[in-house]
C-alpha cells in the first residue's frame, strides 16, 4: 500500500544485522503510478495553498520552498523508478533527469536545492518568481504522470 516508500527502501536500505525484512516485497510499477499521480497532484495542490497563504510575502515564499524540496525530491525518484532507472542520489542530477522526461525547466528546482544547500541563498525578492516557475514544473510534472504510458 506505500509503493513509493518501500521502492525507496528496497534500493536503499542497509542490513546491519541478521537477514533483510524485505525479501520477497516486490513494487509493481502500476501501484507506483497510481501512488505518484496522487502525491504529486496533492504537492501541486498544497504549494498553491502555501502560494495563497504567502500572500506575495517573499520570507514565506521562501519558507515554502524550502519545506517542500525534501519531499518533491521522494516525488522525483518515484518518476525516475516509473521510468525504469535508478534514481541519482544528488538532487541536482535527479531534477535535471525528471525535467528532462516531464518537459519541464530544472532550473527552479536546481535553485532551491542551492539555496538549501547554503551554496547561493534565495533572496526574498527572487522567490515570486522561482516558485512560480516551481509549481508551472510540478504541474508539468502531473500532466506527464497523467499521461504516462510506460507500464
Amino acid at each position: 500500500i506505500f509503493p513509493m516508500e518501500y521502492a525507496d527502501i528496497l534500493e536503499r536500505h542497509r542490513v546491519l544485522h541478521g537477514t533483510t525484512p524485505f525479501e520477497g516485497i516486490q513494487v509493481a510499477p502500476h501501484d507506483l503510478r497510481l501512488e505518484l499521480e496522487q502525491q504529486a497532484m496533492g504537492k501541486v495542490l498544497r504549494l498553491r495553498q502555501g502560494v495563497m497563504a504567502a500572500h506575495g510575502d517573499g520570507r514565506r515564499q521562501v519558507e515554502l520552498l524550502e519545506g517542500s524540496l525534501s519531499t518533491l525530491m521522494v516525488i522525483f525518484r518515484a518518476v525516475a523508478r516509473l521510468h525504469g532507472e535508478v534514481p541519482p542520489t544528488d538532487y541536482e542530477a535527479l531534477s535535471r533527469q525528471i525535467a528532462s522526461h516531464a518537459g519541464f525547466d530544472a532550473e527552479p528546482f536546481l535553485r532551491v536545492v542551492h539555496h538549501v544547500r547554503g551554496e547561493r541563498k534565495l533572496a526574498a525578492a527572487e522567490a515570486g518568481r522561482v516558485l512560480e516557475a516551481y509549481l508551472g514544473g510540478m504541474e508539468r510534472l502531473v500532466a506527464h504522470l497523467d499521461q504516462f504510458s510506460g507500464i
